[in-house]
């Protein structure tokens, strides 16, 4: 049938080319996981630039600007949260595609504007959430059950 819905991407054809040409800044105060992240993302394409905590990014010589990508984590020491860089970043005129990830339930205000993945997630979970940022249109048509 014509109307039949796609399937969800494969994780298995994941578009190596995701990354390609782009740049991502990733934030999380714990290494192993700021590592895991720039792996991940680096295996697809991406150069990335990281910072341990919010402060830090937000004091690099503007890191935000001329990035395609923001993933960080909501909650880290220092006075700046996840939150606060992602909500200076989305204020720019170029803004980049964001995805904050959390291991609290309770930083997940229902009206929060920003892709959320919950802590740990999946190498899957996670590729689909940087795909849903930065392709949104093509992802909703993925998703929309149309009649």
């Amino acid at each position: 049938g014509e109307g039949a819905r796609r399937p969800p991407p494969d994780p298995a054809r994941l578009d190596m080319r995701l990354g390609e040409g782009r740049r991502a800044v990733v934030v999380d105060d714990e290494t192993a996981v700021r590592e895991l992240v720039v792996d991940l993302l680096r295996h697809v394409g991406f150069v990335c630039v990281e910072f341990s905590d919010a402060d830090a990014a937000l004091a690099a010589p503007p890191p935000l600007r001329a990035v395609d990508l923001l993933v960080s984590d909501i909650r880290m020491p220092g006075r700046a949260t996840g939150l606060d860089l992602a909500q200076q970043a989305s204020a720019a005129q170029d803004a980049p595609a964001i995805v904050l990830m959390t291991g609290y339930t309770e930083d997940q205000p229902a009206s929060l504007p920003f892709r959320l993945l919950n802590k740990p997630f999946s190498r899957d979970e996670f590729y689909a959430a940087v795909t849903q940022v930065l392709h949104p249109l093509e992802a909703a048509q993925e998703t929309s059950s149309v009649a």
